[in-house]
C-alpha cells in the first residue's frame, strides 16, 4: 500500500501479475495490485499493466495522475473510494475501466478505451466528470443509482460536463439518478444511442450534442433517449443526423412533475425528429411538455404514438411534418 501520506513517483512502467480472486470471497476489491490511501501516484508517463484480476488500482482519498492504466482483462482497472482525483490518465482493457464507488470525487481529462461493459462508471454521489473521453466501451459513461439491499436508491448530485462519448454502444446512460446534472457533453458515432436518461428525478439535460448516433432499423436507436423521467429538464440540445429518432421519449405514465422539452434541435435524423413512443392508456396526467423545440429535414419532424397525444402538450413547435394534428 501506498499511503497514508507522501508522494509516489513512477520512474519505469510497472507489470502486476493476475491472480486468482476466491469466487466466495464477498470483498474482492480488497486485493488490487496497487492500493494508494491519502496519497499522491504520479505514473510519470508510464504504463501500470495487470494481469487479469478483480482490481488493479484501488484509490481511497487520493490523486492518481499522469500515466496509463491497462487493466489486462481485469474487472475493474481502477476502482475510486471518496475525495480522490483522477487527472491525465488513459485506462483500457478491463471490464469496467474506471469504476466510482464512492462520493465527492473529481475525474478530470482522462480516456476510457476498450473497456468491456462501460468506461466510466458512476455508483457514488457527488461526483465531477470533466472534459473525459470515452471511446469503443459498452457503455461510455454510467452513472447508475442502484446499490445491492436498498430498494429505490438513487445517486445523488453528479455531475458530467464536457465530456465526449464516441464509438461505444451507448454514449451517456443516466440511471436511478436525483438531482444529476448532463451539460455540454457530445456523443458521436455509438451504435445504439448517445444518450440514454431512464428512471430519474430531477435531471438537468442542457446544451448536450448528439450526432450519428444508433443503428438503421433498430426500434429504440436514437440520438437521445428519456424514459420514465420525473421533473427532467431538456433545453438546448441538439440531435443530428443519427440513424434513428433524434429525441425519444416515453409516454409510460409517472405520478411525478413531466419531462419538459424546449428550446432543443432536431435536425436531418433518420427517422423522427421527436418522438413520443409508446402507446397507452389515458392516465389523466401529462407525461411530457415539447415546446419551442425546432425540428427540420427528418423523415417525420414530430412524432406521437398516441393519436389523441394524451401522454404529451405539444406547444409552439417549429417543424414542416408531425404524425398528428394535436402536434403544435
Amino acid at each position: 500500500m501506498l499511503g497514508p501520506g507522501g508522494v509516489f513517483v513512477l520512474d519505469r512502467d510497472l507489470m502486476c501479475p493476475a491472480n486468482d480472486p476466491n469466487p466466495t470471497d464477498d470483498t474482492p476489491e480488497t486485493t488490487p495490485a496497487l492500493v494508494v490511501k491519502r496519497a499522491t501516484l504520479d505514473l510519470n508517463g508510464h504504463t501500470v499493466t495487470c494481469g487479469q484480476r478483480t482490481v488493479c488500482i484501488k484509490i481511497n482519498g487520493a490523486t492518481l495522475i499522469n500515466g496509463t492504466v491497462s487493466g489486462g482483462l481485469s474487472h475493474v482497472g481502477v476502482r475510486v473510494g471518496s475525495n480522490s482525483l483522477v487527472r491525465h490518465v488513459t485506462l483500457s482493457h478491463s471490464v469496467y475501466a474506471l469504476w466510482i464507488q464512492g462520493d465527492k470525487n473529481i475525474i478530470i481529462e482522462n480516456t476510457a478505451i476498450g473497456s468491456i461493459q462501460t468506461g466510466f462508471e458512476i455508483r457514488g454521489s457527488y461526483n465531477t466528470l470533466a472534459d473525459n473521453r470515452a471511446s469503443q466501451n459498452g457503455n461510455g459513461f454510467e452513472a447508475y443509482g442502484f446499490e445491492a439491499n436498498r430498494v429505490g436508491a438513487l445517486g445523488k448530485g453528479n455531475v458530467l460536463i464536457g465530456n465526449v462519448a464516441d464509438e461505444n454502444v451507448v454514449g451517456l446512460r443516466i440511471v436511478l439518478q436525483d438531482g444529476t446534472q448532463v451539460i455540454g457533453n457530445k456523443a458521436r458515432a455509438n451504435r445504439l444511442q448517445g444518450f440514454s436518461i431512464g428512471s430519474t428525478r430531477n435531471v438537468d439535460f442542457i446544451s448536450n450534442v448528439a450526432k450519428r448516433n444508433g443503428s438503421r432499423g433498430r426500434y429504440f436507436s436514437a440520438g437521445i433517449g428519456l424514459s420514465e423521467n420525473e421533473d427532467l429538464i431538456a433545453m438546448n440540445n441538439t440531435a443530428r443526423a443519427n440513424l434513428g429518432d433524434g429525441f425519444q421519449v416515453s409516454a409510460a405514465w409517472l405520478e411525478g412533475k413531466p419531462q419538459t422539452l424546449t428550446l432543443n434541435h432536431a435536425l436531418s435524423n433518420d427517422r423522427y425528429g421527436i418522438h413520443v413512443q409508446g402507446t397507452t392508456p389515458d392516465p389523466g396526467t401529462v407525461q411530457a411538455v415539447i415546446g419551442e423545440n425546432i425540428a427540420r429535414g427528418n423523415q417525420v419532424d414530430l412524432k406521437d404514438d398516441n393519436a389523441d397525444c394524451h401522454a404529451a402538450v405539444w406547444q409552439d413547435n417549429t417543424f414542416d411534418t408531425a404524425s398528428e394534428t394535436c402536434i403544435h
